[in-house]
């Protein structure tokens, strides 16, 4: 994901420079102590937002002749061959919401891209190119796992999203 792809990114750093702006000028116009304590807050605060950004921007998904290889928050890096990989496609809300999915009976995994991801076009037409797409129109308040559990063998798992 990038500002390009994503331009709705840009907010949470506007929040974290407003609020260590917000704590600095609490120290000035208001107790030190009070304003210390408002800067402790608000850098702690800023520290969660940026290390979640950082964590997301580090997510990756790779598809090539190999498989797919997904990297989640830029700690978890799983490889899936072609032949293992159960379902692909693309999911579409009610409300108009877009995903592509790439779901993994074996390892019960299910992974889920948004729009807002770089290349997400291209990346659907890699899943298309490699394998038969399973695309799934879901209704109001229904879940993606609960559309591919009916789908599934009577013996197999159901599948959580990652």
């Amino acid at each position: 994901m990038t500002l390009r792809s994503n331009p709705r990114a840009i907010i949470p750093v506007a929040v974290v420079a407003a609020l260590v702006a917000g704590a600095v000028l609490v120290t000035v116009l208001v107790q030190v102590i009070v304003g210390l304590v408002a800067l402790l807050l608000a850098g702690y605060i800023a520290y969660r937002i940026v290390r979640f950004i950082v964590k997301h921007l580090a997510s990756y998904v790779a598809a090539d002749d190999g498989g797919v290889t997904i990297c989640e928050f830029g700690e978890e890096t799983h490889h899936h061959p072609w032949d293992e990989v159960t379902f692909a496609g693309t999911a579409r809300a009610a409300d108009g919401m877009e995903l592509l999915y790439v779901y993994v009976e074996k390892d019960d995994r299910l992974m889920t891209v948004s729009r807002e991801f770089e290349n997400f076009t291209l990346l659907g037409e890699e899943l298309q190119r490699r394998i038969p797409p399973t695309d799934v129109e879901l209704a109001a308040g229904e879940s993606l796992s609960d559309q591919l559990r009916r789908r599934l063998p009577e013996s197999g798992t159901a599948p959580d999203e990652a």
